[in-house]
């Protein structure tokens, strides 16, 4: 549970970087593929970090994520600010630009310790020394 705490933590902190330090309440866009069920789960851990968090509002969309998709997105002003991918499209999304490097992020937040995952797992999604994205279900 520490982990996905830490993976928020670093996930929502983006929020700040990519959608500006705005007067008033942040808007996050949070995209995930999940089943209803887990999607339900998603939704109450999102209302319980708006609580405790409010001046960032976080949207949740639960539908499928490929680089195909995230490139329509991006297009249409619509791409999520934060998403969920399997490693095995790391490299795709590395390789159309589609993915913020979070070093700084980690290093900036004193509640982030990377020596609480799996080094294979950051491995997973690193690309040349530079961090792009934590592993969630390691």
């Amino acid at each position: 549970m520490r982990t996905l705490r830490n993976v928020v933590v670093i996930l929502l902190s983006l929020v700040f970087v990519l959608g500006g330090l705005a007067e008033g309440k942040v808007k996050l866009v949070y995209t995930n593929n999940v089943t209803d069920v887990t999607a339900n789960v998603e939704e109450q851990l999102i209302q319980l970090f708006m609580e405790e968090n409010p001046d960032i509002e976080v949207e949740f969309r639960n539908a499928p994520i490929s680089a195909e998709q995230l490139l329509l997105w991006a297009a249409a002003g619509m791409c999520p600010d934060v998403f969920m991918i399997h490693s095995h499209t790391f490299n795709e999304l590395m390789g159309k630009g589609l993915l913020t490097p979070l070093d700084g992020f980690v290093q900036d937040d004193a509640e982030v310790d990377l020596e609480d995952i799996f080094p294979e797992g950051l491995e997973e999604f690193t690309y040349e020394g530079v961090l792009y994205g934590i592993p969630y279900e390691y």
